[in-house]
This record gives structure tokens, sequence and C-alpha cells, in this order.
């Protein structure tokens, strides 16, 4: 769904990260720049990490081809409130994380981002009100600039999102699951909704290789 928001909801170890940051390789590679947010994870590590698939962060990034806003919240000296890592001047929460992203789409003239994720700005608004409010901005703000944009969520096996609320924010969801059958783990793949659209109804099976994610076959021994 270009130009909309789609949620990849999924637990430890199916993949979230990875499929972001493919995401927004393969737009590079077509002329489209991307902006990575990482809530979580430092950006050293991630490009370390991703270099193994062959993905080289760093030459995207001096092209301009991808920034990344390193937004991980954290404490500054003795006082309860959480700053973010490459704004240490900025508090975190989603208005000053959107102001950051907002420059740096203008900057490089992005068409796709990624979040990932946005399980900690949930659990950094326990007003359930409030939380709605702040991810419906969020989603309502990347929409406005035409973006493409796909955000991260963490979850345990079952749920979609905390408290359902992001999946009736974004116009996708992606679910990605690592359940066990017959005594192995199996990486799937179902797109639950895509709004305003009629989309594959399957679920499919995918691996995580040395090039990134590849969807492998349709379940079909599931049925």
């Amino acid at each position: 769904m270009k130009g909309k928001s789609i949620l990849l909801s999924g637990g430890t170890g199916t993949g979230k990260t990875t499929f972001s940051v493919q995401f927004l390789c393969a737009g590079a590679s077509k002329g489209e720049p991307g902006v990575l947010v990482t809530i979580g994870e430092a950006t050293n590590h991630l490009k370390e990490y991703m270099g193994r698939f062959g993905w080289d962060l760093d030459v995207l990034i001096a092209k301009n081809h991808l920034s990344i806003i390193d937004a991980t919240p954290v404490p500054k000296g003795t006082s309860s409130m959480f700053f973010m890592a490459d704004a240490p001047n900025m508090e975190f929460n989603t208005d000053a994380i959107s102001s950051l992203v907002l420059d740096e789409i203008k900057r490089i003239g992005a068409s796709r981002v990624a979040v990932d994720s946005v399980t900690t700005m949930l659990l950094a608004h326990p007003d359930v009100f409030v939380m709605r409010h702040e991810l419906l901005a969020l989603v309502n703000m990347l929409e406005k600039t035409g973006c493409t944009s796909i955000l991260t969520n963490e979850v345990l096996p079952g749920e979609l999102s905390k408290l359902g609320l992001i999946e009736f924010v974004t116009h996708g969801l992606i679910e990605l699951s690592y359940p066990v059958i017959k005594n192995e783990h199996v990486r799937m793949l179902t797109i639950k909704k895509m709004r305003g659209t009629k989309h594959d109804k399957g679920v499919y099976l995918y691996d995580v290789g040395s090039d990134g994610i590849r969807i492998t076959s349709k379940a079909e021994y599931l049925e």
C-alpha cells in the first residue's frame, strides 16, 4: 500500500528488524530513499548485523539513500526523564520523534520510513487514550508526507499488538510468527489486513538467510 502505514507484528526471532531494513534497502535500490528510526538498538550494532546480509548501511547513508535516527530513550543525570540517543536535548516522546523523522524525510527526499519498534513508545504512555492519540498522530504525519511506512511491534504469541491498539490505527497488518509444528520451529507470514484492497489471505513460510528474508512456499501442509 504505497503511501500508507503497515504494522509488522511478531515475537522474538521472527525477523522484524531485518524485514524493516530490507524494505528500506530495496527502496534505496529503486531510487526511493528511506528513514529508519531505531528504538532500542544501537546504530553500530545494527550496521554490523545488517552487514551480514550484504547491506552496507554506511554507503547508503553517505549517498543520502538512507538516514538512521537512534531514538533509544536514555536517562540524563538524576532526572526521571528520558531523552533520545541521537538528540540528547530532546525528551523522548512521539512529537519529538515525529519532528526528527520529518526533518530527515525532507533532507534526503525519503519515500519510505521504518520505525523499529513502537513498543517502547507504547510503554511510555500508561494512559490508553493518550497512547492511541499519539500513535494516530504519528501515522497521520507519516501519511501526509506520502511515505510508505512500516511500524514494527513486539508481541507475545497470539497477540497482534499491545492492548489491541495499533492494528486499528494502521492501514495494514502483517503478522510474523515462529510456532513449533511437528517438533520444529517454523517461520510464517500472514497478511491480516490491507485496508481498501483485496489481499492474499494465505499463510506463507519464509527463511532468514544470507540475503535477508525470502518467502519459500505457501504453507499448504498446515491445512
